[in-house]
């Protein structure tokens, strides 16, 4: 009986403390004052110039779109500058597959060879920015996407983004008007009610709890943002002003026991352009 009770006790610790985590998760607390989110802004925009040349050399676009966005909405000439300079560097952006995020400009068909190697949110994201209905035809996976179950799927349930993607994707189509609104609504709906429940019940702060956040704000379901979803990702903002995709747990000298997008891992945090990305464009649209 002793060992039976032994044997229970370090999974009783661990979902006590997982109760405990969610609860604190959930809270009830104030919203952050504007004053609050600008001084945490102020600290990620410098972030990104201290690492100017570093984030530069990051070709990602949906990144780079952020940085874009932010310095649009905040009319911050730090972004501006920052952002015309990526466009000025990588002038064949022009005459990409991803050109729609800075240029209004679209291809009526593209080569579905294109789309080869990428992953599949990438191509999700090319029909969306495009509206190419040749892409639509071909490809099952592109319309599996628009389904409210696709994340649900066995090869897809242990990617913690999968939702977030899914929903850009679709709010891209919303925006350029591929689909009917009669379809795209309800699938809306249904990815921000999935996001709501990932961040009532996954207490990592890491990349993808900004990344829910963000998505909760780019479709217009900023009032289900709960503030202490804020609180948490002000307070986990690193002390160089930006974040990173590991929530430190305990201190192991060199490195720290952290939860990660693999649960839970050794690792030494560190801040990371695709995080502090979301976190700029994020606190951008708050204010």
């Amino acid at each position: 009986m002793k060992k039976i009770i032994k044997g229970l006790l370090l999974p009783l610790l661990v979902l006590a403390l997982y109760g405990w985590g969610v609860m604190q998760n959930n809270q009830d607390v104030a919203k952050p004052t504007k004053a609050e989110l600008a001084q945490h802004l102020e600290l990620s925009i410098n972030w990104l110039m201290q690492h100017k040349e570093r984030i530069l050399r990051d070709r990602n676009s949906m990144l780079w779109w952020m940085i874009v966005e932010a310095g649009k909405l905040s009319n911050d000439e730090r972004l501006l500058s920052l952002s015309n300079e990526y466009l000025r560097r990588y002038p064949a952006l022009q005459r990409s597959i991803w050109s729609p995020l800075f240029w209004p400009q679209r291809r009526l068909r593209i080569d579905e060879t294109t789309l080869y190697g990428l992953p599949d949110y990438n191509q999700h994201f090319i029909y969306s920015l495009h509206c190419a209905e040749n892409l639509w035809n071909e490809s099952a996976l592109i319309q599996a996407q628009n389904q409210p179950d696709f994340c649900f799927q066995s090869s897809h349930i242990y990617r913690p983004a999968c939702v977030t993607h899914q929903l850009m994707g679709v709010n891209f189509q919303q925006q350029q008007q591929c689909r009917p609104e009669s379809e795209l609504k309800p699938l809306i709906k249904a990815l921000q009610d999935d996001i709501v429940m990932q961040l009532s019940w996954d207490i990592r702060v890491i990349d993808v709890y900004l990344q829910r956040v963000m998505m909760l704000q780019i479709t217009g379901a900023g009032e289900r943002i709960k503030p202490i979803w804020l609180q948490q990702i002000l307070k986990h903002q690193m002390a160089d002003g930006g974040w990173g995709d590991v929530d430190p747990l305990l201190s192991l000298g060199s490195r720290s026991l952290v939860f990660s997008s693999r649960i839970v891992s050794l690792s030494v945090p560190r801040s990371t352009f695709h995080a502090t990305a979301q976190g700029v464009y994020l606190l951008s649209m708050l204010l």
